[in-house]
């Protein structure tokens, strides 16, 4: 649901998203997104700044203050893997896995090997289809080998 500081993104705000996205996803996904007609954001009202990332309505990216890179939601995945054929930061999880706050590293089927702790995520089953986003909480190789622990702290799911 947008708030009442929602505006169209001029160009000096699609330029900052695209750097943003640019810097921690890829090049792809920054001209991807920073390129959409119907791109809105909302400013804080007390500062100005960027919070809240739209496309045709809804919200699909959330800066966070606390480092400047942005959460990701499954409106997102799904916009991206739709406008360039893929997911980005994937984790293969098991068919099957109930996701309810974590997903564990014995749950996780394969990654890419770009994956660092800190990360966004993309999580899909084993057929390929979106089932969540996060956070990784462990690398790649990491997750693949390890037999306890928490892989990725889930945000959102389908």
């Amino acid at each position: 649901m947008m708030g009442k500081h929602v505006v169209p993104a001029d160009d000096n705000i699609r330029e900052h998203i695209r750097v943003i996205l640019e810097r921690q996803f890829d090049e792809s996904i920054g001209d991807f997104i920073s390129t959409r007609n119907s791109l809105s954001v909302e400013l804080s009202p007390r500062t100005g700044r960027l919070k809240y990332v739209f496309v045709d309505g809804n919200r699909i990216l959330t800066l966070r203050a606390s480092d400047g890179w942005f959460t990701i939601t499954t409106m997102f995945a799904k916009l991206v893997n739709e406008g360039l054929g893929a997911f980005f930061n994937k984790v293969v999880i098991e068919s099957g896995i109930d996701l309810k706050g974590s997903l564990l590293a014995p749950g996780v089927v394969d990654c890419d090997t770009n994956i660092r702790p800190g990360d966004e995520v993309v999580l899909v089953d084993e057929e390929g289809k979106l089932v969540g986003v996060g956070r990784a909480k462990m690398s790649c190789d990491a997750m693949k080998t390890s037999l306890k622990g928490e892989a990725v702290r889930v945000r959102e799911t389908v």
